[in-house]
């Protein structure tokens, strides 16, 4: 058909002008594009052969694949061939293939382009097509949703929660015992507070940030007046679009802390926050505002398309021409919500989450996570999840030793993941994990002290800071005795898991470990004091908190040493003895201790995989009723691998035990 004298661009014409005629001929023909879609590993791939000028040629005149292939190969050529600029003529073997989702992953099919040059830099491609696109019975991924509060991301919101409920994995959405308040969304520009006599019924939670005071939340001067109708004028816009939600979710109510807990009503706050937990446990779904710096800031507005995607051709295997849209894969962005300490439970918790992402709505169960609308998740992802065994077994006596070994590494990563994150008020430092504590005390009994639990007491009192090179000073106000990780600010790093598998041999006896709760019916909150006694050996060394260096004491060349300021100390042990190890402070005043004279204390030792003593540095502390009183300012490690040059460590662990208190 022509069309004022020229020839209309017909579908295939306007496919086969995404990329050259070369790349038309290679990558893109039937049979290589076909080969590249069966291939199984990097071995069966496509591999065809270019040169940089053809690649720069190709890309200059518009073709994609060629354009991409100028961007990443400059990557190639100065990594792994340490040159500045690919030669003109230099020739680059290329492999092509497409790579299967992982078991469990979503969208479930090849929507993964992977590249390698030359068989040593491989690279990948997130691709996805449109629904209505000749490629989309091969490719199941789609674009990213973007208009997150329009109609069809609701419905296709609850064609998740749909077919969630026949995940067997995930428990079955029911009625469940309300909390103590909600907020009516019947109406969403006429919402109320309600309290609902602990009936049964089912409501959506909401996780964000305040990031900024709230003055118009549920107060005692205020509270009869919301149970009659809270003016939307003075709703913040987070929770105007968590109200919306709800509704249009097909929920009544909403559980969110601003106006379900009466904020200057501190009995209704301590016995709400205890019940937080639950709250989320037991929500239909949890609404996570992820995006949202600020509580005014909201979380339905409309996201921003991708920047660098590009229209590739596709050859489905009948032989029809399709498009498959394509971009390199990017890092899982850290949300605000993220670096909040109070929203980590309210991420783990919930059987149910819609979370409203920075670039789209995510749907996260105990079976799934995956993007509504079926667009590509991040492949660099950091996946946040409790084993699902603690969610079933009702107590320790029905895990197996796997199930136990699971619940060990989970408590790690939640004490890791958790210490990263702020705090409005840092004397929440224990309350604001409680209700996670909770979760674990159902397998651990009441064993929890200060943070720690006494059935793994030894390995737990070796934490370390996570960051030593931005060590953050000691809170002004007490918070936890020093052995506890709640006496100090920042990532905490746990100690490496020997005591599950055997391969420590305590050095020390743990005579008692008891906390001052500041509230006794919150065993998991605040404490206003505890002790450590221990029976150990307890070693003069001299430390170098800077360098992170520990002497030992006895050394006849230490006795200079041991007279030593820090600064003395650092020039010293230039020309001295070998280290006897390695010694990381807690806080910034214990890298700043300016004498050198310190005392090690040995926790445990290993002869089997990790081959080391670790234990605890210590100072004297303020004597309690005669006793000798320590604090903790740091933690050692003396490896024992290799024989020492000046130290004999099994020698060194010789000496008077002793009985001291650790506060």
């Amino acid at each position: 058909m022509e069309v004022s004298g020229n020839k209309s661009m017909t579908p295939e014409t306007t496919i086969r002008a995404l990329v050259c005629e070369r790349c038309w001929n290679t990558p893109f023909s039937a049979d290589a594009f076909h080969k590249a879609w069966k291939a199984s590993d990097s071995s069966d791939a496509y591999s065809y052969a270019v040169t940089w000028n053809e690649l720069q040629d190709s890309a200059n005149r518009g073709c994609n694949w060629c354009k991409f292939l100028s961007a990443e190969i400059p990557s190639y050529v100065s990594v792994v061939a340490q040159g500045s600029t690919p030669d003109p003529q230099q020739n680059f073997d290329v492999k092509v293939r497409f790579i299967e989702s992982k078991a469990g992953e979503s969208p479930s099919s090849c929507n993964t382009i992977g590249v390698e040059i030359d068989g040593v830099f491989p690279f990948r491609l997130e691709v996805c097509t449109a629904h209505d696109d000749s490629a989309a019975w091969y490719i199941k991924a789609r674009d990213a949703l973007r208009r997150v509060s329009a109609p069809t991301s609701y419905i296709q919101a609850l064609e998740c929660l749909a077919v969630c409920a026949d995940h067997d994995l995930c428990p079955k959405p029911a009625p469940t015992t309300l909390p103590t308040r909600l907020v009516d969304c019947s109406d969403p520009k006429h919402p109320r507070l309600v309290t609902t006599g602990r009936a049964q019924g089912t409501f959506a939670a909401l996780s964000y940030v305040w990031g900024t005071s709230q003055p118009h939340c549920t107060r005692m001067d205020n509270i009869e007046t919301y149970m009659r109708g809270i003016d939307i004028c003075l709703i913040p816009q987070t929770i105007k679009d968590a109200i919306a939600s709800t509704h249009k979710l097909g929920l009544q109510y909403l559980w969110v802390d601003a106006l379900c807990i009466i904020q200057d009503d501190r009995q209704d706050k301590r016995s709400e926050i205890r019940h937080m937990r639950h709250y989320y446990e037991d929500a239909y779904v949890a609404l996570t505002a992820a995006s949202a710096p600020t509580v005014n800031d909201g979380f339905l507005q409309d996201r921003p398309a991708p920047s660098g995607s590009f229209s590739l051709p596709f050859r489905c295997p009948d032989g029809v021409l399709g498009t498959m849209s394509s971009h390199s894969p990017e890092p899982e962005r850290t949300e605000p919500v993220d670096t909040r300490a109070w929203c980590l439970e309210e991420r783990l918790i919930p059987p149910r989450t819609l979370r409203y992402t920075s670039t789209t709505l995510q749907y996260t169960c105990r079976t799934h996570i995956m993007n509504v609308g079926d667009s590509n998740i991040s492949m660099f992802r950091r996946d946040m999840q409790l084993p699902l065994v603690m969610f079933r077994a009702p107590n320790t006596s029905e895990l197996s030793r796997t199930d136990q070994r699971e619940i060990l590494d989970a408590w790690g990563t939640v004490l890791a993941a958790y210490t990263e994150r702020a705090l409005t008020h840092p004397q929440d430092r224990f309350i604001a994990v409680s209700g996670i504590v909770d979760l674990f005390s159902k397998f651990w009994g009441e064993t929890y002290v200060a943070g720690l639990w006494r059935d793994n007491l030894l390995e737990g009192l070796l934490w370390q800071q996570g960051d030593l090179k931005n060590l953050p000073p000691r809170p002004k106000t007490y918070r936890a005795p020093s052995w506890s990780w709640g006496a100090v600010d920042g990532r905490i790093t746990p100690a490496f898991a020997m005591h599950f598998w055997g391969e420590d041999k305590p050095e020390c006896e743990i005579l008692e470990c008891e906390v001052e709760l500041a509230k006794d019916d919150h065993p998991f909150g605040e404490v206003t004091g505890g002790q450590l006694r221990v029976r150990a050996l307890l070693k003069k060394v001299l430390w170098n908190p800077r360098g992170w260096k520990i002497y030992d004491a006895s050394d006849e060349a230490a006795g200079a040493g041991s007279q030593c300021s820090q600064a003395g100390l650092v020039a010293w042990e230039q020309n001295n003895a070998e280290p006897l190890g390695s010694a990381y402070p807690d806080s910034a005043e214990d890298a700043s201790m300016d004498k050198s004279e310190v005392f090690a204390l040995p926790i445990r030792s290993s002869v089997s995989v990790s081959q080391c003593v670790q234990g605890l540095i210590v100072v004297p502390g303020v004597s309690l009723d005669d006793m000798a009183c320590y604090r903790r300012v740091g933690v050692f490690e003396i490896p024992m691998a290799e024989p020492l040059k000046q130290v004999q460590v099994q020698a060194w662990l010789q000496g008077d035990i002793r009985v001291i208190t650790i506060l």
